[in-house]
């Protein structure tokens, strides 16, 4: 089975009744395989691994036994970010004391640029914006859309093979009149010529 839910971080405004959406953006991927036990695969993004638990009971809620595997991506709306990008002072008067010293060795005086900093990519540090409320409610509500639409397909999938054995058994059951036939035939022939050769013989 396979389930897929893509969605934004919204809410309704109580005063105008418009949507605002947040600045992410999640997609939830779900595929199932049956199994006699669950079994489960997570790739999600590490600001996640806090509701890893949380999702995964989630999950089992709907599925008993199979083997699951969830995709879950998380980005940035158009125009927006998700990211913030800090900056290391350590390393960035380190970087200074650095350009001081090397001018003072050649005999030259050092005139501070910011182009002289901003290739130092050790100096900016990006980390990714912690998941909100709003964001995790999101979330869990499109691991059920997904769940649904899983369970849909496997629920669909089942009734026609049920439908595919039904015919394969009709099928059989004819097959096997027709052989059953054929074998009461061929003892009265067996039976006759039998009884041929004893009168025969005598």
């Amino acid at each position: 089975g396979f389930g897929q839910a893509i969605g934004q971080t919204s809410f309704k405004s109580k005063k105008t009744d418009k949507k605002k959406s947040a600045n992410i953006e999640l997609e939830v991927t779900l595929r199932t395989l049956n199994g006699r036990f669950f079994e489960m695969r997570l790739h999600s993004p590490k600001e996640y691994f806090v509701f890893e638990s949380d999702v995964r009971k989630q999950v089992q809620k709907k599925v008993r036994r199979a083997h699951v595997d969830m995709h879950i991506n998380r980005r940035a709306r158009a125009g927006e970010t998700i990211q913030k990008i800090n900056i290391r002072d350590d390393r960035l008067m380190g970087w200074k004391a650095a350009y001081i010293e090397l001018t003072r060795k050649v005999g030259a005086k050092w005139q501070p640029r910011l182009e002289d900093f901003l290739h130092q990519n050790d100096i900016f540090e990006v980390e990714e914006l912690a998941p909100t409320g709003d964001e995790r409610q999101l979330l869990f509500d499109l691991i059920d859309k997904a769940l649904d639409q899983c369970e849909g397909l496997r629920a669909a999938e089942g009734l026609a093979v049920q439908k595919e054995l039904s015919e394969i058994i009709g099928r059989l059951k004819k097959n096997l009149a027709v052989i059953e036939e054929h074998q009461g035939q061929a003892q009265i022939e067996l039976k006759q010529k039998f009884e041929q050769k004893r009168l025969e013989i005598e």
